[in-house]
C-alpha cells in the first residue's frame, strides 16, 4: 500500500539517493521536531505547534492541540496517532483526519508513547509504566521506580515481554536504566549512573548503547543480559542537544552528539567519526546509507540532509535546505522523506 500511496516514489533500483520533489505540507514557518509517519493511507506530518497534515489526501491542516516541540515522537497503531501532552497528565488518540478517538489520564506527565505488540506503553514523570490497548483502555499499570524525562524519552521495546525504561532516580539525583518484564511486572536488572538519562537507547542481541545526560559527551555500553557496564566512551565538548535516538545494525551502533556523527562497535571501538557544520538529527539507516538531517542557526552551512556511506562514514550526497532540519528523517524501502523547519516535505528515492 505504501508503494501505491507514495505515487512520486519509484521502486528501489539502485544505490544513489536522488532528490525528487518538495511539497508544502504545514503552514509557512511551522517548524517540525517529529519525524513524518508513514501509514497505510499515506504520510502524516506533524508540526511543533501540534498541527498535522495527512498527505496525499489533500485534507486541511488540523490542530491536535498538543504542542510537540518537546516531544520528538508520536506513535501510530492501526491508523490511530497517539499524542502525549506537554502540559497535562494526558494521552490522546486521533484519526488521520483529526478526529479525537479517545483520551485518558496517566499518573504523571507522559513520555512519548511506544508500541509493544498491540499495546501502547507510556512511562511517566512519577515513575509509572502504563499499558493501554488501541481502544484507550488501561489494562496494566506498575510503579517502576524510575522517572521518565517526559519531554524527551519513551520506552524502548526489546521484545514482546521486555522493555527498557530510563531517566532519573525518584529524587532526581542520578540516573537509572531498567530492563523491565511486562509479564512478571518486575525489573530484571537496574543500572545506576551519576547523570540522568534523557536520550533513548538502542540495542542489539547482546549490548545496549545509551548516551549520558551530562555535558561530557559520554556513551555507555551495557550488557543486555546482566545490566553490567561493557564500556564508557567520552567525547569531550560534545552533547546530545536534540536528545537524539541511536540506530543499530548487527554489531554496530550509529549515533549523533551535537554536530558529530559516530559509528561504534558494540565493544566500544570507534569505527568512524564525522564532524559537520550543524546540529544533527537522529541517524536513520537506509540500505547502505546513514541519513542525517542537520540545522545550523548561525549560518546556511550545515542546513540540509546528508547521505553517508555506513561502512566508511564518507559523505556521498548532500542536499542543502535553506531552513535546515530539526525532525528525524523517515525511510521506507523505496523512499526517504524529511520535513524542514519551514513546513516543507522533501522526497528522495534510490536510483542507479
Amino acid at each position: 500500500m505504501i508503494k501505491y500511496i507514495l505515487i512520486i516514489v519509484i521502486a528501489f533500483t539502485g544505490f544513489i539517493p536522488v532528490y525528487q520533489t518538495s511539497i508544502n505540507v504545514l503552514p509557512k514557518g511551522e517548524d517540525a521536531h517529529t519525524a513524518p509517519i508513514i501509514f497505510s493511507e499515506g504520510v502524516l506530518f506533524v508540526g511543533a505547534s501540534g498541527v498535522a497534515y495527512h498527505w496525499p489526501a489533500g485534507l486541511d491542516v488540523w490542530d491536535s492541540g498538543y504542542k510537540l516541540r518537546l516531544h520528538p515522537k508520536i506513535a501510530s497503531i492501526n491508523d490511530l496517532f497517539i499524542f502525549p501532552s506537554v502540559f497535562l497528565q494526558e494521552v490522546s488518540a486521533f484519526s488521520s483526519n483529526g478526529s479525537k478517538v479517545w483520551s485518558l489520564r496517566v499518573p504523571g506527565m507522559p513520555s512519548a508513547p511506544s508500541l509493544s505488540d498491540n499495546s501502547i506503553l507510556i512511562h511517566t514523570s512519577k515513575g509509572f509504566l502504563t499499558l493501554v490497548d488501541e481502544d484507550g483502555n488501561i489494562f496494566q499499570q506498575d510503579f517502576v521506580d524510575v522517572k521518565s524525562q517526559m519531554f524527551h524519552s519513551y520506552p524502548v521495546v526489546v521484545d514482546n515481554d521486555k522493555v527498557l525504561l530510563y531517566g532519573s532516580n525518584m529524587d532526581g539525583n542520578g540516573g537509572n536504566v531498567v530492563l523491565w518484564s511486562l509479564s512478571n511486572r518486575d525489573e530484571i536488572w537496574r543500572f545506576h549512573h551519576e547523570s540522568v538519562f534523557v536520550s533513548p537507547p538502542s540495542f542489539n542481541d547482546k549490548t545496549i548503547a545509551i548516551k549520558s545526560g551530562d555535558s561530557e559527551g559520554r556513551i555507555i555500553l551495557i550488557d543486555l543480559e546482566t545490566g553490567m557496564p561493557v564500556a564508557r566512551i567520552g567525547f569531550a565538548g560534545a552533547n546530545d542537544l536534540k536528545f537524539t535516538s541511536i540506530d543499530s545494525e548487527g554489531d554496530f551502533f550509529y549515533l549523533t552528539l551535537d554536530s558529530t556523527a559516530l559509528k561504534l562497535e558494540d565493544n566500544g571501538n570507534v569505527v568512524w567519526e564525522f564532524n559537520g557544520e550543524g546540529i544533527f538529527t537522529s541517524p536513520v539507516i537506509w540500505g547502505e546509507y546513514l541519513v542525517l538531517g542537520s540545522r545550523n542557526t548561525a549560518s546556511e552551512d550545515g542546513n540540509g540532509i546528508g547521505f553517508f556511506n555506513r561502512l566508511t562514514g564518507d559523505l556521498v550526497h548532500w542536499h542543502s535546505l535553506e531552513d535546515g532540519v530539526n525532525a528525524d528523517p523517515v525511510v521506507s524501502e523505496d523512499a526517504c522523506i524529511v520535513i524542514d523547519s519551514n513546513g516543507f516535505a522533501h522526497f528522495f528515492k534510490n536510483e542507479v
